[in-house]
């Protein structure tokens, strides 16, 4: 993959994502999201870009704002508050590969507990979130496009 976001674009989308992170953090949260992550897979950056390289659907599941800010590339939006609503339009064989993520992986791994209750049977869950995957110097798009200088 070619690297779209330069070093100052970087540190600007992590310092986000870290904070809107922290702001929604809270410790009832926290626990419920690792009891999810005990039951779930979470992989890493690079399993997700080998996920990405035989189709996997990407899914972010922040907030729409939080996704027009900065995202995966190909990434597709589905709000963790109607993901169990839209996702069989987007996904309908239970078989489907599915990459999920939020900014940290807290949201994300929330998303995929439910979607294995759901019957999806190859959904995991990225690992760190945006936060990983830009502090590993891969690309992100904010809205349609890659940000770059």
């Amino acid at each position: 993959m070619p690297k779209l976001v330069n070093s100052w674009a970087t540190s600007v989308l992590l310092k986000l994502a870290r904070l809107q992170v922290a702001e929604k953090r809270s410790q009832r949260f926290l626990k419920l999201a690792a009891q999810a992550r005990s039951r779930i897979t979470e992989v890493s950056v690079e399993e997700t870009v080998a996920a990405i390289k035989r189709g996997a659907l990407v899914v972010d599941v922040r907030e729409r704002d939080e996704f027009w800010r900065g995202h995966i590339p190909n990434a597709r939006h589905l709000a963790r508050g109607t993901l169990e609503l839209e996702i069989e339009k987007r996904a309908p064989d239970p078989a489907t590969e599915m990459i999920i993520y939020c900014g940290a992986g807290h949201r994300a791994a929330l998303s995929v507990d439910n979607l294995q209750r759901m019957g999806y049977k190859n959904v995991r869950s990225l690992a760190g979130g945006l936060q990983a995957w830009i502090g590993a110097g891969l690309p992100a798009w904010r809205g349609g496009y890659p940000i770059e200088d």
